[in-house]
């Protein structure tokens, strides 16, 4: 599995958008699945933040501690 930032700097600390084999993803995380494929993330850098990417609920990965989560799997 290959991890990218070429434009990663000192000044483009940011990241505008991330691809996961050359096709967009909001999502905040990788999924195990993912990896195991193998193939590229890319990460695009920008010297200022895009506070829009990645903030929808559907972007954050669901957690443990999560209580409703915790409820489902444990009921």
């Amino acid at each position: 599995f290959i991890i990218q930032a070429p434009a990663n700097s000192n000044e483009n600390k940011y990241v505008s958008k991330i691809l996961l084999n050359n096709k967009i993803t909001n999502l905040n995380y990788i999924k195990h699945e993912d990896l195991m494929k193998g193939g590229k993330l890319l990460f695009e850098m920008q010297a200022k933040p895009n506070k829009i990417r990645g903030t929808n609920e559907s972007s954050f990965p669901s957690s443990l501690s999560d209580e409703k989560v915790w409820r489902i799997m444990n009921d």
